[in-house]
């Protein structure tokens, strides 16, 4: 496989007066990492980001690289992805009323006042 990727194995190459020894360093360089490349197997567990989960996914992989199992599940990330918490309700508290809101400040006045005096 090595071979039909560079055309050339590092028993094949024999330096003459056309090649210089740079270019042969080059050569053996790229079938060395062209070798590194086949063996290497991606890393297990591998860690993503899911900025919309706002979570760190840890896929655990097979033999091929593809993922087996990963957590969260992809159930769990789309609640997390929708906004809604490990209980099933919203993480983001709801918009009041401008009325409620006026009406606390009132409260909150009306307290600082007897404090005050």
């Amino acid at each position: 496989m090595v071979e039909a990727i560079t055309g050339k194995t590092i028993a094949s190459i024999k330096p003459n007066a056309t090649e210089s020894s740079a270019s042969i360093a080059v050569a053996q360089a790229e079938t060395a990492s062209a070798k590194i490349a086949a063996t290497q197997q991606p890393l297990n567990p591998r860690l993503r980001y899911d900025r919309l989960a706002g979570v760190v996914i840890t896929e655990f992989l097979n033999q091929s690289g593809t993922v087996q199992l990963q957590t969260p599940s992809s159930a769990v990330l789309a609640y997390l992805r929708v906004g809604l918490g490990a209980d099933g309700h919203s993480k983001y508290q709801p918009v009041e009323d401008k009325k409620e809101i006026a009406q606390r400040e009132a409260e909150i006045k009306a307290q600082n006042e007897v404090f005050d005096s």
